[in-house]
């Protein structure tokens, strides 16, 4: 203030709305005689209360006085100043006031600041709090931007409130958001308290300006649980010259709503989202042991998962393949792709594989395919467990930064076949290749001749495409080349290699493979061995399945061969076999020496092998100089009927008499016997050299097979001295019953035939009249099947156990059937196709004939019929259990039948073998004991 002053009292006016007043008092000033106030004024008037102090004319006086300010925004009032004064006769003159000037100066920024009573409640302007990611605890960055109302002085504080799911040690560096260098911001010091969730700021010695936006970060931790974004609030309080503060009311701050990495408002602070594999599928493509095994991971994500990140697959242990940068190959929606790094980290002990996510990364809700090869054990093993998660990379610089964690979770299997193995898609699921069928027979045994072996397999699992399937053991042959045509009932390659030396034949699996339980065949064709080569084959087959790198293999499995037979022939099926057709000892015999005379001639022949019908022929050659007596074309009378044409073809010129076998064709090492009449050439003529020719064509291996054997040729002057053979034939084409007895009597056997004949004749009426079949049967020192006596002999002790039978073997022995024949021990039946029956003797009524019982409820349970083995020599009962047994003794009762009557078992009443008064019966005890029983 300027001017001359009087003496007088100061009277402050215009000082509404403040709260506060206070009392004057002065004290002396400077040098320069200015009066400074300081005390606070109480009331309105204020006056000296030193009366002498006067007031000088021109000499400024300064008032100072400290008000509280109001908690609300105000106006600087217009301030006027009055004067009275004071005379020397202490009389006051009339008050005059005067408006007085402002002095206009920003303070805190604030424009006019100086202007007296202006008051300004202090805010932000502008608030801003975002984070880089709201992945589950990772290391996070918080950015905060503050712009002030006024300047934050000095020991300013601004505090967030409800900073919930942030973890963080109590003294935080902040960084600018512009500094490159990573420097920490000196001038704002940081308190957090975990308990509260509170983090406050405190204003240092560089003050903020409410010309700008403050911008700062600082790293937190996230907490690794999901949560919502909390609501966050702001509020500060500003210091003032006075060290006292001006409140800023708390708001929330305001926070970004931008989404980031996919995730929605994924930039709202303390966030924390959910990560999870939305689809995460394991599948393999192969459970064969020891193979390439591709598994195929499928997977789906609920966010962005970006590059330098990593997706942990665990659990995948027991295999084969050992640590490694394993490559791994990646699709979407078939596309390559390239968002995860080419090479993996794989470890063999824990099993685990480490997928290297790279570029652009995995994209949220798209599927991706990864799949990777490793080896399968080399031992059967159940499918494993397998687990995935992953660490997120955050690619925030700041020293041990912590990824972001997706937790571990079960990954889901695929219940799929895979090489025809029920489940074979589940992880690491391995299991053993095997051979269910390995089977071999051959179709021909003669010597030096084409013959084709067909093969028969099935496997536990597929064989694929370019597999090979090796037969070894075929050495011998005659097949010197390197390939074979190989043909058959599945997808392969026609040419095989072949190696004769070792006689392995590798058959490569075409395209289409095979399947798994299924039967499959295949045939090829090689020259037979020599009739002297070694004989059995030691044979194996193995399976090498196709797999990629590494392959499976179907052990070597010794392959069953063939004891079936060919052509009559026993065992002749079994591979490699060889055996030449022969005639046994054909015989030709003549009656009548006389030239130009009628002779009639019998052949005899017996073969070592069944001859087909209808593709057989049988030659005799030499009767040059023969002739007939009507035309070519002679009747043949042969024995047993049925088997040779009735009308064969005499070729003169060519001595040549033709025979065609029909009807079920010829069995083996039965004799047959064939009369025919040719004229004796006139005048003496001798016979030459009479061999039998027999041509066979045999279809199953496109042969076409003759051999010559000689026949023996047996003369004599009269009819009086016959074989046996030519008694039976002669008997069985005569109609005079007397015959057989007079050609019997003519022999040494005569007894020996009467008993027989005694024996037949005894039986057959029960079977009704047909004496000439059954004498011509009968006839000679061994009888024809039905004149054996039968019996049926235990091979081995039985046992009971649980009611469960040991096994038994029964065999069937034929006796002669009259002492007259002498005490011949003995011997197996194999010639009837015969069986062998059992009941309980419990269950049944005629324990005399059990054949009446069978078929019947009983309390014998398992296969109750059982066939005479031709090799073995017995029929075996495995599986034979007496139902609810109790401790105490059982009586089997076993007999035995032919076959071929078994349609009308029960209805019989007798036995069909004619020697026998009834069928052969056999009785055997067994004891199931208490402490077997269960």
């Amino acid at each position: 203030m300027s001017g001359n002053w009087s003496y007088g009292n100061l009277t402050i006016v215009s000082v509404k709305s403040f709260d506060r007043f206070c009392s004057s008092s002065s004290n002396t000033s400077a040098s320069d005689g200015s009066v400074t106030f300081y005390e606070s004024f109480s009331h309105f008037n204020c006056s000296p209360s030193n009366s002498n102090v006067k007031l000088l004319v021109q000499r400024d006086l300064e008032v100072r006085f400290n008000l509280t300010n109001p908690n609300n925004n105000h106006a600087s009032p217009t301030v006027n100043i009055g004067l009275s004064v004071r005379n020397e006769f202490k009389q006051l003159s009339v008050i005059e006031f005067y408006t007085m000037n402002k002095v206009s100066y920003d303070i805190y920024e604030i424009h006019n600041g100086s202007h007296p009573l202006l008051v300004h409640v202090p805010y932000f302007t502008y608030t801003m709090l975002e984070q880089s990611h709201p992945y589950p605890g990772g290391s996070n960055a918080l950015l905060i931007s503050l712009q002030t109302s006024c300047e934050f002085t000095q020991h300013t504080t601004i505090s967030l409130r409800n900073l919930v799911g942030m973890l963080s040690q109590s003294k935080i560096p902040l960084y600018s958001l512009n500094d490159t260098t990573q420097s920490t911001i000196s001038h704002l010091a940081t308190d957090w308290v975990q308990e509260n969730h509170s983090l406050v700021f405190t204003v240092g010695d560089a003050s903020i300006s409410k010309w700008s936006v403050y911008t700062f970060w600082f790293y937190i931790e996230n907490s690794r649980s999901a949560q919502p974004p909390p609501n966050i609030s702001i509020e500060a309080e500003v210091n003032s010259i006075f060290q006292d503060f001006s409140p800023v009311e708390s708001r929330l701050i305001n926070t970004s709503n931008e989404s980031i990495f996919g995730i929605h408002q994924g930039k709202r602070p303390l966030l924390i989202f959910d990560i999870v594999f939305s689809v995460r599928e394991i599948s393999q493509s192969n459970p064969l042991y020891q193979a390439s095994n591709i598994l195929k991971v499928v997977l789906q994500l609920n966010f962005d998962l970006v590059r330098d990140s990593n997706i942990t697959i665990s659990g995948l242990v027991q295999s084969l393949t050992a640590d490694t940068a394993l490559p791994v190959v990646c699709t979407s929606d078939s596309i390559p792709w390239d968002g995860i790094s080419n090479l993996s980290t794989w470890l063999q002990e824990p099993g685990m594989l480490v997928l290297h996510v790279a570029n652009d990364g995995i994209r949220k809700d798209q599927n991706y395919t990864v799949e990777f090869e490793l080896r399968n054990n080399d031992k059967a093993q159940d499918y494993v467990t397998v687990s995935i998660n992953a660490s997120v990379e955050t690619h925030l610089d700041v020293p041990e930064r912590s990824s972001g964690i997706l937790n571990t979770s079960l990954m889901s299997n695929l219940f799929e076949s895979r090489y025809g193995v029920v489940n074979g898609s589940l992880p690491l699921f391995v299991m053993i290749p095997l051979l269910e069928i390995s089977f071999i027979r051959q179709l021909s045994f003669l010597p030096r001749k084409n013959n084709t072996l067909r093969v028969y397999f099935s496997s536990n699992c597929n064989i694929t495409h370019l597999s090979t399937i090796r037969i070894m053991g075929l050495v011998g042959t005659g097949s010197n080349v390197t390939h074979l045509e190989v043909y058959g009932n599945f997808s392969h390659h026609v040419l095989s290699a072949w190696n004769v030396d070792d006689g392995k034949l590798s058959v490569v699996v075409g395209l289409e493979g095979t399947l798994s339980h299924q039967l499959n065949i295949y045939w090829f064709s090689i020259i037979q061995p020599d009739e002297e080569a070694s004989f059995p084959k030691n044979l194996t087959m193995d399976v090498t399945i196709e797999c990629g790198n590494f392959d499976s293999y179907l052990s070597t499995t010794v392959m069953v061969q063939s004891n079936s037979s060919i052509l009559g022939v026993p065992n002749a099926a079994a591979p490699l076999y060889a055996l030449a057709m022969e005639s046994i000892e054909p015989r030709l015999i003549y009656v009548s020496p006389f030239p130009g005379l009628s002779n009639m001639f019998q052949a005899q022949f017996m073969w070592n092998s069944d001859l087909p019908a209808s593709f057989t022929n049988v030659t005799l050659s030499g009767f040059r100089n023969m002739q007939t007596r009507s035309t070519n074309r002679l009747r043949c009378d042969s024995y047993p009927t049925g088997v040779f044409q009735p009308l064969c073809v005499f070729e003169q010129q060519q001595g040549r008499l033709t025979l065609r076998v029909i009807g079920e064709g010829v069995k083996r090492q039965q004799l047959y016997s064939v009369n025919f009449t040719l004229v004796n050439p006139v005048g003496e003529a001798k016979f030459g050299d009479v061999n039998l020719t027999t041509s066979v064509y045999l279809p199953p291996v496109w042969v076409q097979h003759s051999f010559v054997s000689p026949i023996l040729t047996d003369t004599s002057t009269s009819a009086d001295v016959i074989s046996e053979q030519f008694c039976k034939t002669t008997a069985n084409v005569c109609t005079m019953n007397r015959a057989l007895h007079s050609c019997s009597f003519d022999q040494d056997t005569g007894s020996q035939v009467v008993e027989c004949l005694r024996n037949c004749n005894s039986s057959a009426g029960e079977i009704g009249w047909n004496t000439k079949d059954l004498r011509s049967s009968c006839c000679g020192l061994r009888c024809f099947q039905d004149c054996w006596n039968r019996s049926l002999q235990l091979l081995n002790a039985t046992s009971c156990h649980s009611g469960n039978l040991s096994s038994i073997r029964i065999r069937l022995l034929r006796h002669l059937p009259a002492e007259i024949f002498g005490h011949l021990q003995p011997e197996d039946d194999l010639t009837a196709n015969a069986s062998i029956a059992v009941v309980l003797a419990s269950f049944c009524a005629h324990v005399e004939e059990p054949w009446r019982c069978a078929g019947r409820l009983n309390e014998l349970d398992g296969n109750l019929v059982a066939k005479v083995d031709h090799f073995t020599g017995y029929a075996a009962f495995t599986d034979l259990r007496i139902v609810n047994a109790t401790s105490r003794t059982y009586r089997l009762l076993f007999f035995s039948y032919d076959e071929a009557d078994s349609a009308s078992l029960l209805n019989q009443s007798y036995p069909l073998y004619l020697g026998s008064p009834r069928w052969p019966t056999e009785a055997i005890d067994v004891s199931c004991a208490e402490d077997s029983l269960p």
